[in-house]
């Protein structure tokens, strides 16, 4: 036979906020647990950048992500734009992406293997003719079809892969791009 007791709404936060702490203990944990794989670039990027032609809300604009490649990290072949924060969902124009080396889109212009986005309408992703080199910047042109309808925040994540085909992959930072209405 079981036995309740009645528990206040004092004990019964206390409860809720314990079972909380003890549950993201173990999300920590098994974070950790993933990380223990070394990085194949090296060093995180430094002085990730970014900044958009226009702010205004529904208007063609030109986002810019320029990614500092450690001295110390293995050369970069492929880089992978993903959108995590935002009201609206940015859609990229695949077709009209570039990549120049160096901290702006004067820099000289770099070739491109392919442009996609794995059919993930958030995602832009590019692949380098060549693998950009450590100590080197890249400015990476993504535009999309318009700015979005609603004002606020847009977060980017950035991951850099190496050639490997078995490269999980390392952040290269957070791109925050902010969208105004007027």
């Amino acid at each position: 036979m079981a036995t309740y007791v009645k528990l206040s709404r004092c004990q019964q936060a206390i409860t809720r906020i314990g079972l909380l702490v003890s549950a993201l203990g173990t999300v920590t944990a098994v974070a950790q647990s993933r990380a223990i794989a070394q990085p194949t670039l090296g060093d995180p990027a430094q002085g990730l950048k970014s900044r958009s032609s226009f702010a205004t809300r529904n208007t063609p604009t030109q986002y810019y992500f320029t990614v500092h490649i450690p001295e110390t990290a293995q050369p970069l072949k492929t880089i992978k734009i993903q959108q995590i924060l935002g009201v609206d969902t940015i859609t990229f124009q695949q077709d009209e992406s570039k990549a120049f080396l160096g901290r702006s889109n004067q820099g000289t212009p770099l070739s491109l293997d392919a442009v996609g986005g794995a059919g993930e309408e958030d995602t832009l992703t590019v692949a380098f003719a060549q693998p950009i080199q450590p100590g080197s910047n890249v400015t990476i042109t993504a535009r999309p079809r318009l700015n979005p309808d609603t004002d606020g925040v847009y977060l980017f994540r950035l991951k850099g892969f190496t050639a490997d085909a078995s490269d999980p992959g390392q952040s290269l930072g957070m791109g925050r791009i902010h969208v105004n209405s007027d």
